[in-house]
């Protein structure tokens, strides 16, 4: 006798699996079928652990090409037609050995993306349960003794909301290595890395023997050690706040990421800059009030 089982696939940007769909996903499967049915995800192999100890079967997608476009929920070069047709192709595959009870995946018909309020905020669970090889990496190969402080310097190839100041703020943060631990984290080749510096921003060959891990688990683990999460307006700043880490943040939209995408309320410095052009020793001087308060408390 088959399983019963329930399907999720997800293959658009980072920021709505963080925020949209791997919750509704968590809070469906632990609300409705935790005890009598398993969990079957497709997604980007890097994000494994936004289901992590829940997930049952974890289907790496492999459709993905640099042509495509994360665009919310959807590919921009991956036609709706061959969207479809990998939901079914997943449903026969798995269909083999399961009873699929239901299939969670985003609409993407609708040209305004209305797929964005597909899965309702009333819905949603953001308790994140990393696999425990994620904690113990972070532990024997990141943490070194001293407050760990996460730099997300997200920076794409043509794309307007990029800081073009990251190489100067390290320069203006190197004397604090002494007392905190920075560690960038980021997915390679959207980040600014530096050899000065901690990076957890690709897939290390050290960490190769454990096999329970992911990059999204691994950035989590670091977060959730850290005191405070520095960047411009991105996903990582919002899985920082979500996780309940602190953040110094600044771009155009301080509304959505200090309320809208704050589920948990977790404090946030925001600095409004709509042209992602404010000064790297203003970053610098807030990130010593913010140190310096910190010592106070």
């Amino acid at each position: 006798m088959k399983e019963d089982a329930i399907l999720a696939f997800h293959v658009g940007e980072f920021g709505w699996e963080l925020l949209r769909f791997a919750p509704h996903v968590l809070w469906n499967y632990r609300t409705k079928y935790k005890e009598r049915a398993k969990l079957i995800v497709c997604s980007r192999d890097d994000r494994y652990d936004f289901y992590g100890e829940d997930v049952d079967v974890f289907h790496p997608f492999d459709k993905d090409e640099p042509s495509m476009k994360q665009d919310c929920f959807k590919l921009t070069g991956f036609r709706d037609r061959d969207y479809y047709d990998y939901v079914n192709y997943l449903t026969q595959l798995y269909s083999k050995k399961y009873n699929i009870i239901e299939k969670i995946y985003p609409k993407i018909d609708n040209r305004k993306y209305t797929q964005r309020t597909q899965f309702l905020t009333n819905q949603m669970d953001y308790e994140f349960k990393p696999r425990v090889d994620n904690e113990m990496i972070y532990q024997f190969m990141v943490n070194d003794g001293k407050p760990s402080i996460v730099i997300a310097p997200r920076y794409r190839k043509g794309v307007k909301r990029n800081w073009p100041y990251w190489k100067e703020f390290y320069d203006l943060i190197e004397p604090l290595k002494d007392k905190y631990n920075f560690v960038i984290c980021g997915k390679e080749p959207d980040v600014i890395n530096d050899d000065r510096f901690t990076s957890v921003t690709y897939h290390n060959p050290e960490w190769d023997r454990d096999e329970g891990w992911s990059l999204v688990g691994l950035t989590m683990e670091v977060m959730k050690n850290s005191i405070l999460t520095i960047g411009s307006q991105s996903g990582l700043p919002t899985l920082s706040n979500i996780l309940g880490t602190p953040t110094l943040q600044w771009g155009n939209e301080k509304h959505e990421h200090t309320k809208t995408y704050n589920v948990n309320n977790t404090e946030t410095r925001f600095i409004d800059d709509k042209t992602f052009n404010v000064p790297p020793d203003i970053i610098y001087n807030e990130l010593i009030t913010i140190l310096e308060k910190r010592k106070n408390k």
